[in-house]
């Protein structure tokens, strides 16, 4: 039966949402904030950073200016900006910390956003926002947004990691020319290793200059909240320094236990694959009215693919990038149902193989898709707001598709095959720890996604970590040391960090507690907008107070339009573990032999024959 739910979350940026209540659920165990949980300490000493760097380095004084966020829209950089309180700081730090006196330095750019009470500030903390290669310098000021009480108790830091945005930016020239997917990745690895700052572009080293932010601060010690990737970076700084380490919220949690980000790569096909079939398919049949697809979500996923799915190219280029959208952010819901209905109407299974070059006949088809794609939307029953997003969608497609032919065509030589872009992501992700280098694999990987995560797997690429040397030993060895806690929180059908991934990293941090979201897929989520996760969350940072259990278990909201949430997916058992969740469900296996019946119709094997150049990439650019 659904669930009702008394409370609805604001916008997933800057929704300024009021927490209140007690918890839904649950006693809570306080931890003293002048110690570590259990006394915790690591074997081995911790850097002590203001030690390591030159006295030059060491004295400086920041120096506090204005704030300015050129990469937002207009309207919220000067919301922001003009917020009292707001102040930036530029940061000298060792370009290696490995070698911090070797004369050798960069620079990083922090946001201060004073706590709004000087009688509740109880610190510091520190925000990233995920990538890993994503500017977190506005969220200094955006996190005080979200959470009045957040905005009390804390001085927010928000700060652009060393590579990106503001801070000393990791450029990658690279030769972008190349017969394949895999030669054009290989290519970026090269280039970016060619330039001598990448190979310090990584998550130690970011978390040393953390702590040397801290230092300068005058802080002990630093409260975090890190999304995503930000997770990552949040746990090597607790494992690195426990005793700095203050109060942490981990919100969508990468896979901690194989000591590289490879494993939260591969299950994001599988967990695409799943919200879309389990969550927004249901979602379009309960609501059969505005979307006219029928009451059957397989059905639906039948009309979707007897359109070519994804498989085709109109449909890729133009209804992606709003879908997958949607499936980080369920408020998106409606956009994307939209969407889908919109391709769904034409049965005529144009699809083919995208391991393969575009040919010219789904080119050729491209103008009479689009007319008929917009003519489908503005039948769907949205809203104007959503109906005029879906259409921009659609005019951005057209624009994306003129700006790959125009780069096709241009007249191949080695100038104008060069390419410049940021390396940062890759070079988080790939120098943490080592990824796989056999490319036997990779090519194994990327059928078995094409086939069990038919959806979006036949996306998935080849990435520049199969060719990139790793410079650090990948995650931290944690089972020795008695980690500090923290809480994560964790949404069910998170599509980009999955729930397995996150399951086995509150079992590595031993005494971590953790918010599962029941029925939930949005990546990011406090504030949320509930009592049971927010006060979870609030009594941790404010209270230093945690769960007695290990899980606690919160409902979702409901979805755009609905007044319940409906439960789908696995069960939560009275431990607030989830149980019966699979990548593959039932239904997802059902999908699955849909898209193979449609791709056999359309002649495209499973398994690329060996005497064809395999592209393994879904981009028109060529």
């Amino acid at each position: 039966m659904p669930k009702a739910s008394s409370m609805r979350r604001g916008g997933r940026l800057l929704g300024a949402i009021g927490v209140v209540g007690a918890l839904c659920a649950g006693m809570l165990v306080a931890v003293p904030a002048d110690a570590n949980p259990r006394d915790a300490r690591p074997k081995s000493a911790e850097p002590v950073v203001e030690q390591l760097v030159a006295p030059g380095i060491r004295d400086q004084v920041l120096s506090w200016h204005p704030c300015s966020f050129p990469d937002l829209d207009p309207q919220l950089e000067a919301q922001l900006v003009s917020l009292p309180g707001l102040a930036c700081a530029t940061v000298t730090v060792p370009r290696d910390w490995d070698n911090a006196r070797d004369g050798h330095t960069i620079t990083v750019e922090i946001s201060r956003m004073k706590s709004s009470s000087a009688a509740q500030r109880r610190g510091v903390m520190m925000i990233n926002p995920g990538g890993p290669g994503a500017s977190g310098l506005a969220w200094g000021p955006v996190i005080q947004l979200r959470s009045p009480d957040i905005a009390a108790g804390y001085d927010t830091i928000g700060f652009d990691p060393r590579g990106v945005g503001q801070s000393t930016p990791l450029e990658c020239e690279y030769d972008n020319s190349g017969n394949t997917q895999a030669e054009r990745a290989e290519n970026f690895a090269d280039g970016c290793l060619a330039n001598p700052l990448t190979r310090y572009i990584t998550t130690k080293q970011t978390a040393m200059d953390m702590d040397f932010i801290r230092f300068l601060l005058g802080e002990p010690k630093i409260s975090y909240l890190g999304y995503s990737y930000g997770t990552w970076l949040g746990s090597w700084y607790a494992a690195t320094f426990p005793s700095r380490t203050d109060r942490f919220v981990l919100d969508s949690s990468t896979d901690m236990s194989t000591g590289t980000l490879e494993s939260t790569w591969d299950l994001q096909p599988g967990t695409r694959d799943r919200q879309f079939q389990d969550m927004l398919l249901p979602y379009m049949a309960r609501n059969d009215a505005t979307y006219h697809l029928g009451t059957d979500p397989i059905e639906i996923r039948r009309k979707f693919e007897a359109s070519g799915g994804f498989d085709n190219y109109i449909n890729l280029l133009f209804g992606f990038q709003t879908v997958i959208g949607a499936l980080y952010d369920t408020t998106l819901y409606p956009d994307a149902a939209a969407m889908v209905a919109a391709m769904s109407q034409y049965s005529d299974n144009d699809r083919q193989d995208f391991r393969q070059p575009y040919s010219d006949q789904a080119r050729r088809a491209l103008p009479a898709k689009v007319d008929r794609m917009r003519h489908a939307v503005a039948e769907v029953g949205v809203s104007e707001a959503v109906r005029s997003r879906v259409l921009n969608s659609i005019d951005e497609g057209v624009d994306r598709y003129a700006l790959n032919r125009a780069v096709a065509n241009q007249t191949a030589n080695q100038a104008q095959s060069r390419a410049t872009k940021s390396g940062a992501m890759d070079a988080i992700r790939c120098q943490d720890g080592q990824w796989t280098t056999d490319i036997a694999v990779w090519e194994e990987k990327l059928t078995y996604s094409f086939t069990h995560a038919p959806l979006t797997g036949m996306a998935n690429v080849i990435p520049s970590c199969a060719f990139w040397p790793a410079q650090e030993n990948g995650f931290p060895d944690l089972r020795n040391n008695r980690l500090p806690a923290v809480l994560f929180i964790q949404s069910e059908f998170d599509p980009a960090t999955a729930y397995e991934g996150a399951a086995h990293s509150v079992r590595k941090f031993k005494s971590s507690k953790a918010v599962l979201i029941n029925n939930e897929g949005s990546h990011g989520n406090f504030p949320y907008g509930t009592r049971c996760v927010d006060a979870t969350a609030l009594s941790w940072l404010l209270d230093g107070q945690l769960p007695s259990s290990k899980w606690t278990a919160c409902g979702a909201v409901p979805l755009p339009g609905e007044k319940v949430t409906y439960e789908v997916g696995g069960r939560v058992n009275r431990n607030g573990q989830l149980r019966g969740f699979k990548m593959e469900s039932k239904s997802v296996r059902q999908a699955n032999r849909i898209v193979a019946e449609f791709r056999r119709q359309a002649g495209i094997p499973d398994v690329p024959s060996g005497d064809v150049e395999v592209m393994a990439a879904a981009l028109p650019i060529s």
